[in-house]
């Protein structure tokens, strides 16, 4: 944990997590720095198989793309337990981060938290998510372009990307 150090770039942490590959659990409290790309930690945590748990607190930076993280994340089969925190960054797209969700059977803990991130779309991002409505905790924070959005399940997630809820 490094909240508030400074940190700008996490390239060598993010190859020295990957080089543990039999870790099963990653948690980062990266808040409050200057961090802009998240490319190769994205890269990385996505290339841990037998990874179960996952918890990124990048709150408070400068990222602004999260799309390799996002992309990256479907390969994390055996991921269980998702927190992530990208509150108060740059954050327009988030439809990887979406998509990917979708293709995680295994989940059973789910928090993602965007709140002051300008995320303008959030519809046709749920493939494969009516697999996890039958989720428990579930928490989802989205950004303020069109005011803040929060769900407490993947149903009302659902059904507001539908646009039936």
């Amino acid at each position: 944990d490094m909240p508030g150090k400074g940190v700008h770039n996490v390239f060598n942490m993010a190859q020295a997590i990957s080089a543990s590959r039999h870790l099963s659990c990653v948690c980062l409290d990266l808040s409050n720095n200057a961090i802009v790309d998240m490319h190769e930690l994205g890269h990385r945590v996505a290339t841990l198989p037998m990874l179960e748990r996952l918890t990124l607190n990048m709150s408070n930076n400068c990222i602004t793309n999260i799309n390799e993280l996002g992309h990256r994340l479907k390969d994390v089969k055996a991921l269980a337990y998702l927190h992530l925190d990208f509150s108060d960054n740059g954050i327009d797209v988030v439809t990887d981060v979406c998509t990917s969700i979708g293709y995680l059977t295994a989940l059973s803990y789910l928090h993602l938290n965007f709140a002051g991130n300008p995320v303008e779309d959030l519809g046709g991002e749920t493939y494969g998510w009516e697999n996890l409505a039958e989720l428990t905790e579930v928490r989802l924070d989205f950004g303020y372009s069109n005011g803040p959005r929060s769900f407490s399940t993947v149903r009302d997630f659902i059904q507001y990307c539908q646009g039936t809820g």
